[in-house]
């Protein structure tokens, strides 16, 4: 039985940051981080998650990104940091054992790219 994904704790924000520029995205076997950086290089909001592994993965990984409410409408790129064999043309992964993931293919960059736009 998997646990309740649960919430570890974040960086608090000002309400008046500068908005992020691109997203970086670590999904680790424990925890999922999305840290989005400003035009200048300034961190201006975290977010870190408890992993979900196997078909849990995309909507944790989309919660954690929805979950550091700012607007992405400026966020140019985002770069993913992922164990498995990784396909970069095609935007998915596979075979990441400690993530669930055996050999079917899974859409993440796609995933990612309809949730930030």
């Amino acid at each position: 039985m998997t646990a309740a994904p649960q919430a570890l704790p974040v960086t608090a924000v000002s309400p008046d940051a500068r908005p992020p520029r691109w997203l970086g995205i670590d999904i680790g076997g424990t925890t999922t981080e999305v840290v989005a950086v400003t035009a200048d290089g300034a961190i201006s909001s975290t977010q870190q998650v408890a992993t979900r592994p196997g078909a849990g993965l995309i909507p944790g990984t989309l919660e954690a990104i929805a979950a550091l409410e700012i607007p992405l409408d400026g966020v140019t790129a985002v770069g993913i940091g992922i164990p498995g064999e990784v396909d970069t043309e095609a935007g998915t992964v596979r075979l990441a054992v400690n993530l669930g993931l055996g050999a079917a293919s899974l859409p993440i960059a796609a995933a990612v790219e309809e949730a930030v736009g």
